[in-house]
């Protein structure tokens, strides 16, 4: 069994490589519907980076445990591997290793992208395979994506179905599809970019006095105007290159299965790391700019 570690996620430092192209409007759709996939799993059986999990290739399924003593098993279709080594990443049907069993959309997915990704192998960035990794997801209508390491290799792949065990008993299986609805919800967007806004300013005041009291009380009055939850992990970083907005594609979603709950699911690039999706869940009950409970960081994408 292998451990996802935090410490992967230092892999995703700004790369040397060139730009890479982007990829279409609707694949750029999908991708946010598979945000919004893996924010719901997070929801439902705390689908985190730290949960154990053991990778079989030979029956195609991942299974996860975590601090509920659940056992998740997922099926999964591979999309392929990056070797750290060289950054290069390869295709899983061009990959002798992987079972075709495991591999077999990936081709119709890859006629899809610019043609510098329709290559067996190429030189990229683990941040834009997690990016190819989400519309890969959305392309296969999957219930999520997910990624491990195994030595010098990352592995990137769909979680189709996936049945949640409790004591060996088969208490939820959970279908692929789309879980997410938006929600029209612009008032409560403008507030968080506000929260985000006096985020950005307290960073810029900080890296320019370095007064970490100072900036510390900040934040905590900053977070007693905006969000319940006085635990929120707002961080004090050095060095800080945002300016305002913070944040991009701020859109309100909702799940059937979890009524009452709505959230705001955006992207940010969160120091050290290139890009990270953040959810913020709307208070109910929430007066004035005061609106937020609390925030997740969306995993696995």
């Amino acid at each position: 069994m292998f451990q996802k570690l935090p410490s992967l996620l230092g892999l995703f430092t700004a790369s040397t490589l060139h730009a890479q192209p982007p990829i279409s409007a609707d694949l750029q759709a999908l991708a946010f519907e598979m945000r919004t996939n893996n924010l719901y799993h997070q929801l439902v059986w705390d689908f985190v980076p730290t949960n154990p999990y053991n990778f079989n290739q030979d029956n195609g399924t991942i299974t996860y445990t975590n601090d509920a003593d659940q056992t998740i098993v997922a099926e999964v279709e591979i999309m392929g591997s990056y070797y750290l080594g060289d950054n290069t990443f390869l295709w899983a049907d061009q990959n002798k290793s992987v079972d075709a069993r495991w591999s077999k959309r990936v081709n119709d997915f890859r006629e899809l992208l610019p043609e510098f990704c329709r290559l067996p192998k190429f030189k990229t960035t683990v941040d834009y395979l997690k990016m190819l990794s989400a519309a890969f997801g959305g392309h296969l209508k999957a219930n999520a994506v997910d990624y491990v390491r195994q030595d010098e290799t990352i592995i990137f792949f769909a979680l189709k179905r996936i049945e949640i065990f409790e004591q060996e008993k088969l208490v939820k299986p959970i279908f692929p599809g789309k879980h997410g609805i938006q929600v029209n919800v612009p008032e409560k967007i403008v507030v968080l970019e506000e929260f985000m806004a006096g985020y950005v300013k307290i960073n810029q005041e900080y890296n320019k006095h370095k007064n970490d009291k100072k900036g510390f009380d900040a934040l905590d009055s900053l977070k007693t105007l905006y969000i319940d939850d006085l635990n929120e992990g707002l961080s004090l970083q050095k060095p800080f290159k945002h300016t305002h907005p913070y944040g991009q594609e701020y859109r309100g979603v909702r799940f059937e299965d979890l009524p009452g709950r709505i959230f705001i699911l955006f992207s940010t690039r969160e120091l050290p790391w290139p890009n990270m999706h953040k959810a913020y869940e709307i208070d109910p009950a929430g007066k004035e700019k005061k609106i937020f409970l609390r925030s997740f960081d969306v995993y696995g994408l």
